[in-house]
Parts: C-alpha cells; structure tokens; sequence
C-alpha cells in the first residue's frame, strides 16, 4: 500500500511539472518618444506661435505625461499581473537603453517613474519616484537610430529614389506641393522637402494649437498619407509593398540583433526596455513581417508613446516561443497581439522562437561595418565615420 501511494505521489509530481503553466522569462519593450516640438525652425511665420523661439524637437509636458502613462500600463502588467520585476528598480533585473536625442533620455526617465511609482525609500524621498540609470550610446547609434552611420544605405536609398516608378510616383502629388508652397511663400519642390512643415502641423495637432486658416485637417492627412508612403519607400518597402532586403538590413539589423540575442531563457535582464524615435519602430515592423507594419498601422505613422513589446514564454514542453504586441498610444488600454503577422509564425497562439530567428536572420548582417561601407573611385572601401558623442541639453517645451 505503501508503495502504491508513493508511486502515485510521484505520478502526480510528475504531471505537475508535465502540465506546468507557461512561465513568462523576459520582456523587451520599444517606445516612441512622447510629443514634442517640431524638429525644424521655420523663416516665415506659417506654425503656430506657441512654437516660436521654443527649443526644436524638445518634449513637451504632454510628451512626458504619456510617456508616464505608458510606463504605469506596462508597470501594471510586468510587475502587478506577472511579477516579471520587483516593484522597485534592481539592475540585475531591468536596463533601459536610450537614443541619444534628449526627448528619447526624458522619454526613458518619464517612462521608468510610471514603470516604478512605488519604490521603498523611505518618508524623506519624492513622493512615487525611482531614479533609474539610463544607458545610451555613440555615433553611430545604429540600433536608434535606423542607417546611422551607414554609407551603403544613404547610396541605395538615393539610388532608388531616383528610379522612373518612384518618379511617377511622386508627380501624383505635385498638387499638394504646389498648394502647400502658394500658401507658405516656401520653395519646397519635392514631398521630402515638405515633411518638415506637415510634422509641424502634426505636433500642433497634438497639442491643439491652431492651424493656419488655409489648412484643413482633411488637406493635413492627404499630405501626411503621402509623405508615408513616400517614407515607406525609403526605408524599405517597395511601391508594390514588398520589402528591399538590403535596405531592411541595412535599417533594422542592428536593433533585431539585439531582440534576438535576448530570445534565451538565460538572458541578462528580465526586462530590458528601448527609448526610441518613430523610425526605429518602423525599421522593425518592416522586418518582421510583409504585412506587419501594414496590419497594425495600415498607411499610418507610430503615435508618441506607441509600444512594441516582446514577450519570451517557456511553455510546459521546455519550448521556447514569442508573443508579439503593440499599444498604439498612452491611453490605448490594451496590448494588441500581433503575433501571427511575423513572416513564419502560425496563424494563432505564440510563435516558436526558432521561427523568428529563421524568419529575420536575413535581415541581420554579420559584420554591420562592411555591410555598411562603399567603394570610392579606386574600388577601395570607405571605412565609416564616426562623430564624437553628442552632450545631452535637457529642455522641456511647457
């Protein structure tokens, strides 16, 4: 009898640990920076006034809101639902990794006081807030900052800028050039050259700030609909929607080799986050999938505060496998899962981590320095430059 118990015991040991729950190993996450201030200065005075004599490109109070809206979303998820971290900041368990632009690192700062708004320290420290190291780079930032850096990239891209389809292309918008241009006094001559001021408009629309009377929202997202696809282009897809191999390389590379070398159930952090720019999302939305970038945005742009995230779950089996989802903006409740749109993962469920490594090792070079370089007039490679670090001036636009 004795015996039949304990082989029964050991049955049931046995079925547990068959049967165990899916554990849930490390997450990386990928943010856009919050709202900010136009990246240019304009002569004329065709923005709003609220941005005159403003820092360029700065976040503003609204871009640090949602960054720590965003951080309270995922602190709600990773450390209260799961427990992935512990409630206060441990470097052994998280890294937050930041482009080198200053509304990135107060992006990061922001993001991480919602991520961790219940430390420990004690009656005499600042009410809800963990200071958290952030970590940024070198020129070239080429896991921020998309082609950084990479001379192949700014010659194949300009290369094919100047094809005959991509020619036809843009003359289906000389309209709403030449109407921009009458109503600016600005000599704008190409959609590329109108982006500056449609971003402007963009921010002032964020911030609800006045358009100039002649701009109609409807005229606004016409304009903005093909700059898109005129980007798209650019950074990698073609005008039929497939993707340039080379230019997703070139682009995504370095970003998804560090995706992946965290795809380990003995990775170093158990949450590792990435504060970036618009371009960065894109770069990898590209990547992972034809259809990807197309069935989470459609023909539309990564919001401020949008979130990718990257879920690593060791299921009951031992395997390894992916879950892959996307916030649209500080106040979307939810973590969309757009897992099956990654090229060879299956219609439902999480995809094996194998799959995503077949899927996207093409688009990761081995050496980024050669895949980078080009040859001058004698056939030698040029080799790379690289700038010294910028210094961070930390402004914030009220």
């Amino acid at each position: 009898m004795r015996k039949f118990l304990l082989l029964i015991l050991k049955f049931c040991v046995f079925l547990r640990e068959t049967l165990a729950d899916p554990e849930l190993l490390n997450v990386q996450v990928i943010f856009r920076h919050g709202a900010r201030t136009p990246t240019v200065r304009f002569k004329a005075a065709i923005v709003p006034r609220e941005y005159e004599k403003k820092p360029i490109g700065a976040l503003t109070t609204r871009g640090l809101r949602q960054q720590y809206e965003t951080g309270l979303k995922l602190k709600s998820r990773y450390i209260d639902k799961y427990r992935l971290v512990s409630k206060s900041f441990n470097q052994y368990e998280t890294l937050v990794l930041s482009a080198m632009d200053d509304r990135c690192l107060q992006s990061a700062v922001a993001n991480m006081a919602g991520f961790f708004s219940n430390p420990e320290l004690g009656e005499d420290w600042p009410f809800n807030w963990m200071p958290v190291p952030i970590h940024t780079g070198t020129y070239p930032d080429r896991i921020f900052e998309p082609g950084q850096g990479c001379p192949r990239y700014t010659q194949t891209k300009d290369e094919r800028t100047q094809l005959p389809a991509f020619k036809e292309f843009e003359e289906q918008y000389q309209e709403i050039i030449t109407d921009f241009v009458a109503n600016t006094g600005e000599k704008w001559r190409s959609l590329f050259e109108l982006n500056p001021f449609v971003d402007a408009m963009v921010c002032a629309k964020e911030h609800n700030l006045t358009f100039p009377d002649w701009l109609t929202l409807e005229r606004l997202t016409e304009a903005r609909w093909a700059l898109n696809k005129n980007f798209d282009y650019r950074w990698g897809h073609e005008l039929n929607g497939e993707r340039n191999e080379l230019v997703v390389a070139l682009r995504a590379g370095p970003m998804l080799k560090a995706l992946i070398s965290n795809f380990t159930q003995n990775s170093t952090h158990k949450y590792t986050a990435y504060s970036a720019h618009d371009s960065t999302l894109l770069a990898v939305l590209t990547a992972l999938g034809k259809r990807t970038q197309y069935d989470i945005l459609e023909n539309d742009w990564p919001d401020y505060a949008a979130t990718m995230v990257f879920e690593l779950w060791k299921m009951d089996d031992g395997q390894l496998r992916v879950k892959f989802l996307y916030s649209y903006n500080s106040v979307d409740p939810k973590f969309h899962d757009f897992t099956n749109t990654i090229d060879g993962c299956p219609d439902e469920g999480m995809c094996p981590v194998k799959n995503i490594i077949m899927s996207l090792k093409k688009f990761i070079p081995k050496n980024m320095d050669m895949a980078c370089a080009v040859k001058d007039q004698k056939g030698m490679l040029k080799k790379t430059l690289h700038e010294p670090r910028r210094v961070p001036h930390i402004q914030v636009f009220e």
